[in-house]
């Protein structure tokens, strides 16, 4: 399963409970899934994030924006976390793809 902005596909989604991070340089996306019957095709993004080591799992309710995430949706079940591996750009040009699909898409838990 993938979930893609224009072009530039996350993949695995899934709860953040039971996520299993891939432990490798990579952008996460945190969405929301209005329809589980719809597969992908109704859901709101949350946040984009960068990371120079998607390694821990708890890192997602430890995340300082995670209340903002709850708040928009009814429990942390609804809450889905989907992920792109890039080992080999740097931290600028993560940063740079996080800004940009954050501005693009005006993410409401973005710290902009």
């Amino acid at each position: 399963m993938v979930v893609d902005y224009e072009g530039i596909e996350f993949d695995r989604p899934g709860p953040p409970r039971g996520w299993e991070s891939p432990k490798r340089v990579g952008l996460c996306t945190v969405i929301i899934r209005f329809d589980p019957q719809e597969d992908f095709e109704s859901y709101c993004t949350l946040q984009f994030r960068q990371s120079g080591g998607l390694n821990d799992s708890e890192i997602l309710r430890s995340h300082h924006r995670f209340g903002c995430w709850i708040r928009r949706t009814e429990s942390a079940g609804d809450l889905l976390v989907a992920t792109r591996l890039v080992p080999n750009i740097t931290v600028c040009k993560r940063r740079a793809v996080e800004n940009g699909l954050a501005g693009k898409y005006r993410c409401p838990c973005d710290d902009f």
